[in-house]
């Protein structure tokens, strides 16, 4: 028996714990069929681990003492030794089932002209969604370049219909998809209430063909026309009603899309459509002076475009009377005949 003496049942004990621990991480793995998911859930992961060899620890620091002797630094020293024995042991698991790439890497640069900043790539869907809602959440203004409407405009049943198509029914991807951006939308919403002064620059090129074809890269499913419709809708909507929320559309090319989101953040995003789990889709830039180029480069668009169209009712007009309608454009094209060819006997 454990209490009658030896240190063989904790130490039996501890061992249960550690393989019911490897047990749970396979569950965990199992449950979201995708490892990174997995780990990325670290606290609520941390907690049952600690609950698996916790109390075992606790019985076994107990008897550990009496195999060395009863003083109390054997009991200190040999009570370390197991702590640091089990966390070494922890870490290096949770290591191992890490992969490397859907993880966001941080890197110091140094930008022409001896610049310093903190550059973080992501290559991860969740870890874009996660940092550019971090740094949202605490903006006191937002600046965006942006190629199409934004996702905050799109309903639920859009969402599940891009996260169907994207990932598959069910697919543990897809309530996570869905998750992530009913988040971010609910997170637009509360900034939009608070007033925090937010500008966004679009191309008019890129937001027509977007308009158009339903979809932002070739080769994609497109949205349905309906929905286009609705997001356009929704658009115009938060246009007129919040007055400072400032939409302008300019006819320059903008090779590059940015989200500004304090003076020493700036956020470089793009999905890529295909392979989005391991290819790079974001990349973070931290430090006033490597931000204030975007800044300006901003800065120095948005007063290149005429005052019209950056007049909140001109836009929605414009929405009203030119987008929506192309975005029906689809359903109206002359689908193409096939030709029928009798074969011969």
């Amino acid at each position: 028996m454990i209490m009658g003496g030896g240190i063989a049942g904790p130490v039996a004990l501890t061992l249960v714990g550690i393989v019911a621990t490897s047990f749970i991480s396979i569950l965990v793995l199992i449950s979201t069929g995708d490892i990174s998911l997995a780990f990325r859930r670290g606290k609520a992961l941390q907690l049952l681990i600690f609950l698996c060899y916790g109390p075992c620890v606790i019985v076994l620091v107990q008897f550990i003492p009496n195999a060395f002797g009863p003083t109390e630094l054997a009991a200190w020293t040999s009570t370390v030794i197991l702590l640091i024995f089990l966390m070494t042991i922890q870490a290096l698991a949770l290591r191992a089932f890490q992969p490397k790439s859907p993880f966001p890497i941080e890197v110091s640069a140094t930008f022409t002209g001896g610049t310093p900043a903190l550059v973080r790539t992501n290559s991860s869907v969740e870890a874009y969604k996660e940092g550019v809602v971090a740094a949202e959440r605490t903006a006191t203004s937002l600046d965006y370049i942006q190629w199409r409407i934004p996702p905050y405009y799109k309903t639920r049943e859009i969402i599940e219909y891009i996260a169907t198509q994207r990932f598959g029914e069910g697919n543990p991807n897809f309530q996570v998809y869905l998750d992530e951006h009913l988040t971010r939308a609910a997170q637009h919403r509360t900034l939009m209430e608070r007033g925090i002064p937010i500008r966004e620059i679009y191309p008019r090129e890129r937001l027509i063909r977007y308009v158009t074809e339903g979809t932002h890269a070739e080769n994609q499913w497109p949205l349905q026309p309906e929905m286009v419709e609705g997001m356009l809708r929704s658009w115009m909507s938060a246009i007129l009603r919040y007055s400072h929320y400032v939409v302008a559309v300019t006819e320059e090319s903008v090779p590059l899309k940015y989200h500004v989101v304090s003076k020493s953040q700036v956020i470089l995003h793009e999905p890529v459509g295909k392979g989005d789990s391991i290819r790079l889709n974001s990349t973070f830039i931290y430090g006033a002076a490597a931000v204030a180029g975007y800044v300006s480069d901003f800065e120095l668009l948005w007063s290149t475009i005429p005052p019209q169209w950056r007049d909140s009712m001109r836009i929605a007009q414009w929405i009203e009377s030119e987008l929506i309608p192309l975005a029906h454009l689809r359903e109206r094209e002359p689908k193409p005949r096939t030709r029928r060819t009798r074969v011969k006997d």
